[in-house]
């Protein structure tokens, strides 16, 4: 759980970073030497940590709309 401004700006970076790295491989079109049941696993991996970091973002983001300036607290 994102708890500071500061953890949401690096939340942010990482899931931009990884929403690269995703646009990158979808132009590649397979990987050369790269199996493809790995090159699969390693994209499915990286979509569930991109899914996770947005779902944190949304809940940071709600939480500071409803005015959750004790965010540390919790």
């Amino acid at each position: 759980m994102i708890r500071n401004g500061r953890e949401y700006r690096i939340t942010k970076a990482q899931a931009k970073k990884f929403e690269q790295a995703l646009a990158q491989r979808k132009e590649r079109s397979i990987e050369k030497g790269v199996y493809p049941r790995l090159a699969k696993a390693q994209k499915d991996a990286m979509q569930s940590q991109l899914q996770s970091l947005r779902k944190q973002i949304s809940e940071y983001e709600r939480l500071r709309r409803r005015g959750g300036k004790a965010l540390d607290a919790i």
